[in-house]
């Protein structure tokens, strides 16, 4: 997709595609029940909502922030399931040496 306009920000049009409702409308105009391919027709009549430049921008700053700490807290969630799938293999392995 080739944007002419300057009036959109990329990383906006990046965030609305990956969203649920673009999805939904994707979906819906296609033939299938995924989007692993897209035809011209089915992006061309996708309806873009297009708030100024400027807010655009404040939108893609607020979901870059939002989404860089949903990374963080995934990541010391992943740590701390790693901690205890440890913890339950050591028990485990407590459990059958008889020592629990």
């Amino acid at each position: 997709m080739r944007l002419k306009e300057k009036s959109i920000s990329p990383e906006y049009l990046c965030h609305y595609l990956k969203s649920n409702t673009a999805r939904t409308k994707l979906v819906e105009s296609g033939a299938g029940a995924n989007i692993k391919s897209l035809s011209q027709g089915a992006l061309s009549s996708l309806e873009i909502p297009l708030p100024p430049l400027a807010t655009q921008q404040t939108l893609v700053s607020h979901l870059d922030r939002t989404f860089s700490k949903l990374d963080a807290l995934l990541a010391g969630q992943r740590t701390r399931l790693g901690h205890l799938e440890a913890m339950k293999g050591s028990i485990l392995g407590e459990a059958f040496r008889g020592r629990l």
